[in-house]
Parts: structure tokens; sequence; C-alpha cells
């Protein structure tokens, strides 16, 4: 069932899935950490990973599912991403690169030949409405989000016919609240950085990279802005979270920080585990 997002039973659920991308698995706290605090009863199992697209996150969707049957005293949540993004598995493990048309792995061969900014987004949507309609048939709990909006890649596509996709699944766009980048963007239209800190040299304090991932305080008052009750207990700590992250000035004590918070706080903080 989906729930309501301003009523959200948090002492219900007995485990929580999150999925999604970096927005929601990443080397500080995110928005599924956020609503996690609001439920320290319940297993946490994240599945965001770093560049992944919405063909792995649906896939993991139903992956997990399979492993862990979910169940009415269970809440799947959902940040989907970009669309422009390529996932595969590969022998052992998803290779998520991120966006086609700017990473580093795909040759641009392969860009010019098989990319499409228009056919990501009909596969994307797919996805998401298949998505939906399975959780819906399920007994557990959900709600889906988006990190940006359906024409956030339009600048890689410039046909005339690209509307045709979105009026197509209009009902299934208009059921989303609204997306993370229009609540934490700047008056440029740009992400604000959620932390500037040094990477990946520690042994010099060379230029300070710019994160534009928000940082939990901003992740927070997102979920706050769209209709979600977040109690005063977790607002005071994901304040001081934030305030702890701003304190430290390398990536990678950044990342010891998260792994340690989550190993003395967390014990049923779960991150994606190894399905196949």
């Amino acid at each position: 069932m989906k729930v309501n997002l301003q009523s959200i039973p948090y002492q219900k659920y007995k485990r929580v899935f999150a999925f999604g991308c970096s927005f929601t698995e990443y080397c500080w706290p995110t928005w599924a950490n956020v609503l996690q605090y609001e439920m320290p009863q319940a297993e946490f199992y994240n599945w965001g990973k770093t560049g992944g697209g919405n063909v792995y996150i649906a896939s993991m969707v139903m992956a997990v599912n399979q492993k862990y049957k979910f169940t009415s005293d269970d809440l799947v949540m959902i940040m989907w991403s970009t669309h422009c993004r390529e996932d595969r598995y590969i022998k052992t493990s998803w290779l998520t690169p991120g966006n086609i048309f700017t990473q580093n792995y795909y040759s641009e061969d392969f860009i010019k030949q098989f990319s499409c900014a228009k056919g990501y987004l009909v596969r994307d949507l797919a996805y998401m409405t298949a998505i939906k309609y399975a959780l819906l048939s399920l007994p557990c709990d959900y709600f889906m989000l988006r990190s940006v909006d359906v024409r956030w890649d339009d600048k890689y596509y410039m046909g005339d016919d690209y509307d045709m996709v979105i009026d197509l699944y209009k009902d299934v766009i208009d059921d989303f609240p609204e997306v993370l980048y229009e609540s934490v963007k700047n008056g440029q239209g740009g992400w604000i950085n959620g932390h500037q800190y040094h990477w990946p040299d520690l042994q010099y304090k060379s230029p300070k990279f710019l994160d534009y991932h928000p940082n939990p305080t901003m992740y927070m008052n997102y979920l706050m802005h769209i209709g979600f009750k977040i109690s005063e207990r977790t607002q005071n700590h994901v304040k001081q979270l934030t305030k702890e992250l701003h304190d430290i000035e390398y990536r990678a004590k950044i990342e010891e920080w998260f792994t340690n918070l989550n190993k003395k706080n967390y014990p049923n903080y779960y991150w994606g585990l190894h399905l196949v």
C-alpha cells in the first residue's frame, strides 16, 4: 500500500528497505538515514548505490523482494535517480558509472550509437510504472520519491516528440511529490553544496572538492517540506550530525566517521548485501 507521507506509522515496521543512488546511500547520512532514525526498532537495509540508475534500482527492488519477501510489517522506500544512466550486471556485481554522457567507462562510439535521452526516459518511466504496480500488489507499505524532474536531462535531447513520453506517463509522474532538487537548489538553479572537503589526497591540503550531495540537514528539510513528520529528537540528532560532518576536512575521514557511526549507534543497519 502506498503510505501517506504525513502519517507514516513509524513504529509499525520491523524492516525498512531503501533503494536509490548516491542520494540514498553515501559517505554521510542521507534522507533514508534521517527516516531510519525515526524507526530505531526496525532492521534497516540500504541498497542505494553511487552512480546507480533506475534499471539498477528497479532490479534491486524485485531481487530484494525475492530474497526477503516483503510483508505487511515492512516499509519500502525508493528515490529514483536521473534517467541517462547505463546500469549493467556483469559476472558478480553491478556496474553503475552514472550519467552516460559524462562518465569515463563507455566509449564515445558506444555513446553515439546506443545512447538516447528520450530512449532512457521511455525505459525508466516504464520501470517506475512497473515497480509502482508491483508494490501495490504486495503486502508491504511503500512510497516513491524522485531526485530530479523528468526533464532533468532535456539538454541531451532536443527532439519535438520528447513531450509525448511525459504525456504518456503523466498519471505516474503526477503521483510523485516535489523532487529533491527543487527543494535544495540555489538561486542560480544548481545544487547547494552539502559539504566541502579535501579529496582524495590526505598528504596535503589540496583545493577542496565541492560536493553537490545535500548534507543531512538539507535532506531532513526536504522530507519535512514534502510532508514527512520528523520528531524533535530526530531533528536534533540530524543537526548534530551535520555539525560533526562540517568539521571533517577529508573524504576518507568522512567515510570512517559514517562507518563507525553506523556500527556504534545503529546495529540493525545493513548495507546492500550480495544477492546474486
